[in-house]
């Protein structure tokens, strides 16, 4: 067995609530863990050395294909997807394994501007309590950080580089095989969005509720919590647990408690909308029209 879509990316771009969303048509499944992140880092062991990493992605990523096969139950009426953000970041690599072990996939991508997407993965690792750093002195860092092993999340500006990143997935695939969503425009019609998905899996409508929540949204939290949740964490039996007698809302519901959204200085948004403009306009000679507004000079996503 093997998934017969993929959601690519971009890491906090909203590829966690389409999963959730596309989750809840009666015939697709979503692999659990959502990011097994096989595709990636296949054959080696994940040992990222961030703060977290050893509790997070070094703890869940499935670098071994028969186990990575096995998420996928076979069930001729299911279409099965999985979601690492991983896949698209490392397209180098996770092309050449597609092309080994889904051949035929198909893959979803969304894309955030990315001045925008860089500030939310740096205020979703400050709310998990692992980034201690400002965004500005976390950019400062990153080529240091990169070095060391950091995991991709914590490559705040190098993650945006979205038209380098899908140029080897264009060339190997093709347009067709690739649908590219702008996370704008889910965030505004999230039902649009979820239909479109659809048909390009090519499945229809019948039974599906296109309801998009929102998930793991990027927010500094009360540092009492992330402290009470990374104790929690550090066990596997407890976590398991955790994730048995709570569902995923309700673990929502716990970690929204004194969250808070922060915004992006104008001169940082500034400077990385500068640092981003020749790969945002190769990006728009990629996709032509399916380029994201703010990818063909139209109207600006919010930068926070």
């Amino acid at each position: 067995m093997a998934p017969q879509f993929l959601i690519i990316g971009a890491a906090r771009s909203g590829t966690t609530a389409l999963a959730g969303a596309l989750g809840r048509h009666p015939r697709i499944r979503i692999s659990t863990p959502k990011e097994p992140h096989f595709l990636a880092l296949h054959g080696t062991p994940a040992a990222f050395t961030g703060p977290g990493d050893r509790e997070t992605i070094n703890r869940v990523a499935i670098t071994d294909e028969r186990r990575w096969r096995a998420l996928f139950k076979p069930d001729p009426q299911v279409v099965w997807g999985e979601g690492s953000v991983s896949t698209l970041y490392y397209g180098a690599h996770s092309v050449q394994a597609i092309q080994q072990y889904c051949p035929d996939v198909r893959m979803i991508v969304i894309l955030r501007r990315p001045s925008a997407r860089a500030f939310s993965a740096h205020q979703y690792q400050t709310g998990r309590g692992w980034e201690r750093e400002s965004f500005e002195a976390a950019l400062a860092l990153e080529p240091q950080r990169i070095a060391e092993g950091y995991h991709h999340l914590w490559h705040y500006r190098r993650m945006g580089l979205y038209g380098e990143q899908l140029q080897p997935f264009i060339d190997a695939f093709g347009h067709d095989r690739l649908l590219v969503l702008d996370h704008a425009e889910f965030d505004s019609d999230p039902r649009a969005v979820l239909l479109r998905c659809v048909q390009f899996l090519g499945l229809d409508t019948e039974g599906f509720d296109p309801i998009a929540p929102r998930t793991n949204e990027g927010a500094v939290r009360p540092s009492g919590l992330v402290a009470i949740e990374r104790a929690l964490r550090r066990s596997r039996v407890i976590a398991r647990v955790m994730r048995f007698v709570m569902p995923r809302g309700a673990r929502d519901a716990v970690r929204s408690i004194g969250r808070r959204t922060g915004e992006i200085a104008a001169e940082t948004a500034a400077e990385l909308d500068a640092y981003y403009a020749d790969d945002t306009a190769l990006l728009g000679r990629l996709l032509g029209d399916d380029a994201p507004a703010w990818a063909r000079g139209q109207v600006p996503e919010a930068s926070a």
